[in-house]
């Protein structure tokens, strides 16, 4: 078995050249493939595991193929659908941090965080509780609401982030 010099695995971009990744797919097949040592195999697939472009080649060369690019219609309707999920990622994200400085301020008016407990009523404090289930769970259903309108208004935007009035 012939052995690959370290220099020859990358070429001067970076890349693995030709030669490695050829050897490295048959190296487990022929009697006169590449030997690798277990540095060079890590590094192999180390680079692999980061590199779009040499995984590219390396999947046509194991294939034998050339692989199909989805299609542009394709390709918009998954970015207007990742674009759709990140908005309503973030407006999630800023409506449960209001929901939560909401809270704070009640819990804060209301004498939750006092630290004179001895001296509140317990009937006080069983309506603070009850008022604060019912105050939950009605931002939950306004939450709800938001979340889900926001989303349906974000459907009816186009690609070019105009309203489409229910044209397509």
């Amino acid at each position: 078995m012939a052995n690959l010099w370290q220099e020859d695995l990358f070429d001067t971009d970076g890349h693995l050249t030709a030669q490695t990744l050829i050897a490295f797919i048959r190296s487990a097949d022929a009697e006169d493939a590449v030997e690798f040592d277990e540095l060079q195999r890590l590094e192999i697939a180390e680079h692999l595991s980061f590199c779009d472009h040499c995984i590219l080649r390396y999947t046509e060369l194991m294939s034998d193929e050339r692989l199909l690019a989805p299609s542009d219609l394709t390709a918009a309707a998954v970015i207007r659908d990742l674009e759709k999920e990140a908005r309503q990622s973030y407006l999630s994200k800023w409506l449960s941090m209001a929901m939560a400085a909401g809270f704070a301020i009640l819990f804060w008016v209301a004498g939750v965080f006092s630290p004179n407990f001895a001296d509140i009523d317990t009937g006080f404090l069983t309506n603070i509780v009850d008022g604060a289930t019912a105050f939950s769970r009605q931002t939950v259903e306004i939450s709800t609401e938001i979340t889900d309108s926001m989303g349906n208004w974000v459907e009816k935007l186009n690609w070019r982030g105009e309203l489409s009035h229910g044209k397509e």
